[in-house]
């Protein structure tokens, strides 16, 4: 029978943890005991192992944010160095492919698949483009500086 040891920290008592806080800086103070109950610091000093990835998830997740501010912080940069530029006419097709080809394979093969789930859309776009170039008159390539067009 295969026993698992349990790493146990049996120095850092509730009266240790009581202690030690009068000797931070007031700022952690304040983040420790706006955050935690004694009972939770006890519970997360008592394992060493428990500890590290409590630190360690606590950074994963401190350097998620960070990455997010990062990034907010330059689109909205980007966006405001936009609004100060003369305004330009808007593009949709240019903007959207551009957006795609940011886009990851997975998240392209998903647009792909949702864009076909569109057909109706496709046929009547398809119906207009047929109509117009239907009725479109037809221009005589060497008339084509005069504007002289010919049915």
């Amino acid at each position: 029978m295969i026993t698992e040891k349990k790493q146990v920290n049996s120095n850092i008592s509730l009266d240790n943890i009581y202690n030690a806080i009068r000797y931070l800086k007031p700022e952690h103070q304040g983040i420790i005991l706006s955050t935690y109950k004694f009972t939770e610091l006890y519970d997360i000093f008592a394992n060493n192992e428990s500890y590290e990835k409590y630190i360690n998830d606590l950074f994963a997740v401190s350097h998620e944010y960070t990455n997010r501010a990062i990034a907010l912080s330059a689109l909205h940069t980007e966006a405001f160095l936009q609004s100060r530029k003369k305004k330009e006419e808007f593009d949709a097709a240019t903007t959207m492919c551009q957006m795609f080809d940011c886009m990851s394979e997975a998240d392209q093969k998903r647009f792909c698949e949702g864009m076909l789930q569109k057909k109706g859309f496709f046929e009547d776009a398809y119906k207009v483009m047929m109509d117009s170039f239907q009725s479109a008159v037809e221009v005589k390539s060497n008339d084509v500086g005069s504007g002289v067009a010919e049915k």
